[in-house]
């Protein structure tokens, strides 16, 4: 009734604008409360698949012997890893950030743990045109004067954002232009809505499953509280702009061996997030053919630079 009253009264007034926007948030609102139920719908239909099969996999090893019970657990952490990252694969967002932690944490069984790692690498991307909204909704729509995005598909895409090479073209202090090749990193367009939902959801699939199974979940209410705080501050790339030319400067001034790209604050919003672009290589993949010293060197440098970080907080 008070959107509808809304149109009403700012077409009587003469405000056309207004007037479509009210009418817009009257169109609107009912998908949006839809997306919301589905989605909720979706994370209930997992949790009560889970609990289920938790519950039956429990009667089953209680009613045989303890070595017995012990093969029915195993090969039941095999089948619920598996269930459990197609998904969190499925729902994407913020469940994505509770299975990464998961997938460290040294009480998890190792199915879940080798099966959840799987979500650290990368996550399907949005394609170009997505991208491309979002960057003329934060720069206008002459966006591509300042930001030439590169074909082909990102560098990487995580839960919050995926990253592009792009040549980014900066304005001189003289005046005049001057082309960088960068990376940008731009935020999924449906994350802070989903994200929203998905935050009230987890809470009650933490209490769901810890009643379900105490020994497996009895810790993930702690985490789903520590995650949501977390990612509501990543949401906003200018604190991670910001964090990141903060050691940036106490690194160069400190002489430490950790190069860290240079940020270009002028392309930075609370949605994009533009630096410099520089050669490298993953861990992962560096750790397949370098040598133990070598190996050694860099694990030395990150703890002393990961220490150092604290005494600048």
């Amino acid at each position: 009734l008070a959107p509808a009253t809304a149109v009403a009264m700012a077409t009587v007034a003469g405000w056309p604008l207004a007037a479509q926007v009210a009418l817009g948030a009257v169109l609107l609102a009912p998908v949006l409360a839809l997306r919301v139920i589905w989605r909720t719908l979706r994370v209930t239909w997992v949790c009560a698949v889970l609990m289920a099969s938790l519950f039956i996999t429990d009667r089953r090893a209680k009613a045989t012997t303890e070595k017995g019970g012990k093969a029915i657990w195993s090969m039941a952490h095999n089948v619920h890893a598996r269930f459990l990252l197609h998904a969190v694969m499925d729902l994407s967002g913020f469940f994505v950030k509770i299975a990464q932690t998961l997938s460290v944490a040294t009480a998890t069984p190792e199915p879940f743990n080798r099966e959840l790692s799987r979500l650290q690498d990368s996550m399907p991307a949005e394609p170009h045109a997505e991208v491309e909204k979002t960057l003329a909704e934060e720069f206008g729509r002459d966006w591509n004067k300042i930001v030439r995005l590169h074909p082909g598909p990102p560098l990487g895409s995580a839960t919050i954002a995926q990253v592009h090479r792009a040549t980014l073209f900066l304005s001189k202090p003289g005046g005049g232009v001057k082309e960088i090749e960068g990376v940008i990193k731009v935020q999924h367009r449906q994350i802070r809505g989903n994200l929203a939902v998905d935050m009230r959801a987890a809470a009650l699939l933490a209490a769901l499953l810890a009643y379900a199974s105490p020994v497996l979940f009895d810790d993930l209410a702690d985490v789903v509280r520590e995650v949501s705080s977390l990612t509501k501050i990543e949401l906003d790339f200018r604190n991670e702009a910001a964090s990141q030319e903060r050691a940036r400067e106490a690194a160069l001034a400190h002489n430490m061996d950790v190069v860290i790209p240079s940020v270009f604050t002028n392309l930075v919003t609370s949605r994009v997030f533009a630096m410099e672009y520089i050669e490298g290589e993953r861990l992962n993949d560096f750790a397949k053919s370098a040598r133990r010293s070598e190996k050694v060197r860099i694990v030395h440098d990150l703890i002393e630079f990961f220490a150092f970080s604290f005494t600048q907080a």
